[in-house]
């Protein structure tokens, strides 16, 4: 039966244009959800407590050196891709829409890159280095006057390249930026430069060591470990982290889940991490390794509704081709006054060169 319905009458007839009804809650009675609202309340004063505290805690310096590091980045970044689209005769070109359809055509360029280089047109556009007249594209004198790219990464790898948390992504940065061409026809594979010889040196660099990262893993850590020791001490908590790859969050949270008590499931997008991961993390026997795919329907991957306490997703949910519908999909996963940790990065296209 209905708790509330609406009747129009009109014309002397009464007409049922809306009605409510409970929203099913798996068996939930309302007492256990007011418990439930009370304890996220009391949860969301601590965790409140927990940014404050990491907030002063936090080093700063180490922050303020890695944005000086990301500002020469993002410097080489825009020459490379002045570079780029000036040696496939995009810039100047009289028609760089069947410029583009040609570089296709041909195999310079894949076709799913085409989308990328449109996005590198309007972006440097936007910041002043292109001038867009009737649909063809030239230098503007900023974009003339940026120093030549080797300088610039040799620059960069002068300064940062001994850095124990920058020296990785310095690899990795020159590696990308001086092998544009490769990588935009396929000649080159990404993980190729990601994994040199298969070695997770350049990604741990990148998604573990950094200073943006580690202030970043460090506050969920520290969301982690609070939800943790609040947690009642008989019941196992069970985290679900989606998007793992190299375990760059994982690391940082791990050690604070109790081992006798957590069900940890470290998921991907397919399970070309879990053999290193497993390795990595053997100290950890609670963790469970499953493919939990962004775009896929959960319970088809073997993950129930209602299964988890936590659910941990960082800089992943970019992946999704639909991100309302991979965060409703989460939603189900979550138990009543589960927790969802999601970090997502505010990236410019910069970032994505």
């Amino acid at each position: 039966s209905s708790d509330l319905v609406r009747v129009l009458k009109q014309n002397g007839r009464s007409l049922l244009t809306a009605y409510v009804v409970p929203k099913k809650t798996s068996g939930v009675t309302a007492d256990e959800q007011l418990r439930f609202a009370a304890q996220q309340e009391r949860t969301a004063g601590k965790l409140a407590q927990v940014a404050d505290d990491y907030a002063r805690a936090s080093n700063y310096d180490d922050l303020k050196k890695f944005w000086k590091f990301w500002q020469e980045v993002e410097g080489a970044s825009i020459r490379a891709m002045l570079d780029t689209l000036e040696t496939l005769g995009v810039i100047g070109s009289s028609d760089p829409s069947s410029t583009l359809d040609g570089l296709v055509a041909s195999g310079r360029v894949l076709r799913q890159n085409r989308r990328l280089l449109v996005r590198w047109l309007t972006t440097l556009t936007n910041w002043g280095y292109l001038i867009a007249h009737h649909g063809t594209y030239t230098l503007s004198l900023g974009g003339a006057k940026t120093a030549d790219l080797e300088s610039q990464l040799s620059a960069l790898e002068k300064s940062f390249g001994d850095d124990a948390s920058l020296g990785g992504f310095v690899e990795h940065v020159a590696s990308s930026l001086r092998n544009h061409l490769g990588l935009l026809s396929g000649e080159l594979k990404p993980l190729t430069l990601l994994f040199p010889e298969g070695s997770w040196r350049v990604a741990e660099a990148l998604y573990e060591k950094n200073p943006a990262v580690r202030h970043h893993n460090g506050l969920l850590a520290a969301t982690v470990r609070t939800l943790a020791e609040s947690w009642n001490p008989d019941k196992t908590i069970r985290v679900l982290e989606i998007g793992a790859g190299t375990g760059g969050t994982s690391v940082a949270i791990l050690p604070f889940l109790p081992h006798a008590r957590t069900e940890y499931w470290y998921t991907d997008a397919s399970p070309y991490f879990f053999q290193q991961a497993k390795e990595k993390f053997k100290s950890y026997p609670f963790i469970q390794y499953s493919v939990y795919d962004l775009n896929r329907n959960p319970e088809e991957q073997g993950h129930r509704p209602s299964t988890y306490d936590v659910i941990i997703a960082a800089n992943v949910l970019h992946n999704a081709h639909d991100s309302s519908a991979a965060l409703r999909g989460i939603r189900e996963l979550l138990r009543p006054g589960g927790h969802l940790l999601l970090q997502i990065g505010r990236a410019s296209c910069r970032e994505r060169v």
